[in-house]
């Protein structure tokens, strides 16, 4: 056999004949997911993995797969979604090979039954960045998502001034009480 054409789907040969160190037996295969031809190892009379080295490590079939679901280093949730789902355009540019999309922006995209567009924000807002019920989240603008937080912020920071405000009122309150009984046992 001449190893330097390429071989046929099934055609098999001794490893140490094409320059692997196991003896056994290994066939030459195709990868079930991207087609790429190249020699594996035979258990039991067949190939011992049907997929390359790179699919193998995709998705579901990674070794270190947990759901398609985390979390990202901003706090976000992101999720796997398949080319072939409706939501698909809304993934992230960067990391379209992943299929990844932050859930916020697709739980709100489902529930409006159509995909965001980029210039949408989806505002979370108790700011909690991973509480993605669709009650928790709000469909903003992207010049308004920053003046929300302004105001957010603001209202917050009264809301302290007042409750702070009320109780010197009380403890002014008590004061003025106590002197007008020392000033009535004065004047007895």
């Amino acid at each position: 056999m001449n190893y330097c054409v390429r071989p046929k789907i099934g055609a098999t040969v001794l490893g140490y004949k094409v320059g692997y160190s196991h003896h056994g037996k290994y066939i030459w295969s195709a990868c079930l997911d991207c087609g790429e031809q190249r020699w594996v190892q035979m258990t039991k009379n067949r190939p011992a993995r049907l997929r390359c080295n790179s699919c193998a490590r995709k998705g579901c079939l990674n070794v270190s797969w947990k759901g398609g679901r985390g979390k990202n280093g901003q706090g976000y949730i992101e999720v796997t979604i398949q080319k072939s789902d409706f939501f698909w355009p809304m993934v992230s540019r960067k990391r379209r090979h992943c299929g990844y999309v932050l859930e916020h922006r697709l739980v709100m995209a489902k529930h409006l039954g159509r995909c965001l567009k980029s210039w949408e924000i989806v505002h979370h807002r108790n700011k909690i960045r991973n509480d993605n019920r669709i009650e928790n989240l709000q469909l903003k603008l992207l010049d308004n998502h920053h003046q929300t937080h302004l105001i957010e912020d603001r209202i917050k920071k009264l809301e302290e001034e007042n409750v702070s405000l009320k109780s010197e009122i009380v403890i002014l309150r008590e004061m003025c009480s106590i002197i007008n009984e020392t000033e009535i046992v004065c004047q007895k």
